[in-house]
């Protein structure tokens, strides 16, 4: 199945890896020991949530058009 109005899973995994990047940098910033980690329970609901989101969203545009 594609992803969903053209949005590619690389994008989203690119930003999690530069958020875990930024995290392993901090310490040279003048920032004490940040320790990062994915929350996967966290991350299913969120992407629950947009499917459910995007799939009334286009199934509202479908029955406006009759």
């Amino acid at each position: 199945m594609p992803p969903p109005l053209g949005l590619h899973p690389v994008q989203g995994h690119d930003r999690h890896r530069g958020a875990l990047a930024f995290t392993n940098r901090s310490e040279g910033m003048g920032l004490g020991h940040v320790a990062a980690t994915l929350d996967f329970d966290a991350l299913k609901e969120r992407i629950t949530s947009i499917e459910h989101r995007l799939e009334h969203s286009v199934r509202g545009l479908l029955e406006s058009q009759g």
